[in-house]
């Protein structure tokens, strides 16, 4: 249940376009009615766009959301955080918890508890944790960043990277107006 998928495109391709029309879907999944309701809770799926550190996505975990997605602008410059040999303990943490989410989000798992010297900020049991997180970057920042130890202790092959070659698309001069399919909001809804 935990995807990692990296979206690399030069600059000006529409990368933004990920965030922006989650966001567009989730408006009125949020606002559906069907008998004069909404989905108020649809915000929870929509996970942080800055992850500080390991304790900071525990504590997320733990008190607001354990299933959402995470749509991370400029990945590049987030992941070269996490692989730097100086990475601070926080970033370290927030790597060895990636990792970690990633395998244990099916029935019966879960994310072990965390304890800290001021028990007020300790974390207990999170149960299937379903963690998507969808980056987005230029492809020459990203491979600047690759090496064996990358690829050996098990980060990037828990990506699927895409990555777009073609050219800058012409400008959707309707673009504002775009509503979402009122079939795929109320199956968002449903779900």
């Amino acid at each position: 249940l935990n995807v990692y998928i990296l979206l690399l495109a030069k600059t000006g391709r529409g990368k933004e376009a990920i965030a922006s029309g989650l966001g567009k879907l989730m408006g009125p999944v949020k606002a559906i009615d069907g008998n004069g309701g909404g989905v108020p809770g649809a915000d929870e799926f929509l996970g942080p766009q800055e992850i500080a550190s390991g304790q900071a996505l525990i504590k997320y975990m733990s008190k607001t959301s354990r299933s959402f997605v995470s749509i991370i602008s400029e990945f590049d410059g987030f992941m070269a955080s996490l692989v730097s040999r100086n990475a601070p303990p926080s970033t370290v943490k927030l790597k060895q918890i990636l990792l970690s989410a990633y395998s244990r989000s099916g029935r019966g798992q879960r994310l072990d508890k965390s304890i800290y010297s001021e028990s007020e900020k300790n974390v207990a049991v999170i149960p299937s944790p379903a963690v998507t997180i969808v980056g987005e970057g230029t492809p020459e920042r990203f491979y600047e960043l690759l090496s064996e130890e990358l690829v050996g202790d098990g980060f990037l092959p828990r990506f699927s990277v895409i990555e777009y070659e073609g050219a800058r698309p012409e400008l959707n001069a309707s673009f504002n107006r775009v509503e979402p399919d009122a079939g795929l909001v109320q199956a968002v809804a449903r779900l």
